[in-house]
């Protein structure tokens, strides 16, 4: 029986991309090779798309070089339901002609992606657009999911309780920040968390405990997003990981962990 070819998308241009990386590596090397042929697609911070089996190796990451020798540059064929990724080819000789080849057609992806154009829904959108099928979340619940505010909303409207909590924009902050920290003060009061809306791995996220912190906290998280999320932070918290394996049908739970933190809060460092 012919293997599957399986499209391993990850990288992309957030500020989460090192994250990304190790993570796609990982999956691809404990992949199992009798039933998939691993075809690894590394979108790099400029946005530009690369495949080669080179991009396997997590040494090729410090620096990446885009002209490393087995590697291509790639755009997928928009036609619906191709999944082909085309490399352009130099021509041959002093009136060659370029010409384009098609060097892996993805039948399935997973997409390894963490953060902004990647997590958020957006490659989701992509890919059902072209008719590629992909692992995972769709483009609606990746997207909640990724913004902090608007999943929020949408566990509390079910009954699930959360953390109040307020959200700002960079409008707001720049209009008049000690707004928004009297505001704060006098609706959440310290210590408080501050969060950019759509990040994750920790990034941009800081503890505030006065008033001097909270007003480096904004700046820090202003400076991911154009939304920040801020709300109470809960004294000595258990953080509990948990991951789940299904669809809207039927799920299956992870084992639980629970991470260890040296510091105020576990930080993209730790993780």
């Amino acid at each position: 029986m012919a293997k599957i070819q399986l499209g391993v998308l990850f990288g992309s241009r957030s500020c989460e991309r090192e994250v990304a990386i190790i993570s796609a590596v990982q999956l691809m090397n404990h992949v199992d090779t009798e039933k998939y042929d691993v075809i690894p697609v590394y979108i790099s911070e400029q946005g530009v798309w690369y495949t080669g089996a080179p991009l396997r190796d997590i040494k090729n990451y410090t620096p990446f070089n885009p002209d490393m020798k087995g590697i291509d540059q790639v755009a997928l064929d928009i036609t619906a339901g191709s999944g082909a990724l085309i490399a352009n080819r130099p021509g041959k000789g002093l009136f060659g002609h370029p010409t384009q080849e098609v060097v892996a057609r993805l039948e399935v992806c997973v997409i390894v992606m963490h953060g902004l154009n990647g997590e958020d829904g957006t490659l989701q959108g992509f890919l059902q657009m072209m008719g590629v099928p992909f692992v995972g979340c769709d483009v609606l619940s990746s997207a909640v999911g990724m913004d902090k505010y608007v999943m929020k909303t949408v566990l509390k409207d079910n009954g699930i309780p959360v953390l109040d909590c307020k959200c700002y924009t960079s409008d707001q902050y720049d209009d008049d920040v000690d707004v928004l920290v009297s505001e704060i003060e006098k609706e959440i009061g310290y210590p408080v968390i501050v969060k950019p809306v759509n990040l994750g791995s920790s990034i941009g996220i800081s503890k505030a405990e006065d008033r001097n912190e909270l007003y480096a906290s904004l700046e820090t998280a202003f400076a991911y997003a154009s939304k920040v999320l801020i709300e109470r932070a809960v004294q000595n918290l258990k953080e509990i990981n948990c991951s789940v394996l299904g669809d809207y049908s039927s799920a299956e739970a992870s084992e639980c962990e629970e991470p260890v933190s040296s510091d105020k809060i576990l930080t993209f460092a730790e993780k």
